[in-house]
């Protein structure tokens, strides 16, 4: 409505600094700036891929962790253990080695299953959503480049929130409402 009133998207040129890392701001500086919605649709979907290949990065880190510390918990089981076979002679040490042995592979399956795994979770639900709210941002940019009006620009978006949503409900394992039903009944 303010693009209508104040006349286009110009009028909105410094709106949006702050939000989403000011991905608004850039995405109506970009429209601004092409004047035409194939290119601007371009640009910012390159931008919105790479924040997405970014964050899937940060993903990555933590998945490869979480598979490599069962491992070397597992490596740490080894050395215990033969530290455990090169002590047989001293019953003493046996106790330590076997207590070293076994508390490495704990730490290592510990830190997979409590920490890294779950943050990679979280980090890959974060990236979704994150993904969701530019695509949204730059459909109801191209619309209100495209001259459409309040209504229709918010009856497109909340569509496309919609679809999307259940998209990664679906994607996550979340149960999806049907038809509106409270509960997620039929």
């Amino acid at each position: 409505r303010a693009a209508q009133a104040g006349g286009g998207l110009l009028s909105l040129h410094d709106e949006g600094r702050e939000f989403g890392d000011g991905f608004i701001h850039r995405a109506i500086t970009v429209a601004i700036a092409t004047g035409e919605s194939e290119q601007t649709r371009m640009i910012v979907e390159r931008e919105i891929r790479q924040v997405r290949i970014g964050r899937q990065e940060d993903t990555n880190v933590f998945r490869t962790i979480g598979v490599l510390a069962p491992m070397f918990g597992i490596l740490g089981t080894l050395l215990g253990v033969i530290h455990v076979l090169g002590s047989l002679s001293d019953p003493t040490k046996m106790g330590p080695s076997m207590a070293l042995a076994l508390s490495s592979a704990f730490v290592g399956i510990a830190v997979a299953n409590f920490f890294c795994i779950p943050i990679a979770g979280q980090l890959r639900a974060v990236a979704m959503r994150q993904t969701l709210i530019f695509e949204i941002i730059l459909e109801g940019v191209l619309d209100i480049v495209a001259g459409k009006a309040p209504y229709l620009v918010e009856l497109h978006l909340s569509s496309y929130s919609l679809d999307r949503r259940k998209e990664l409900e679906a994607s996550e394992g979340v149960g999806v409402r049907r038809s509106g039903a409270p509960g997620g009944g039929p």
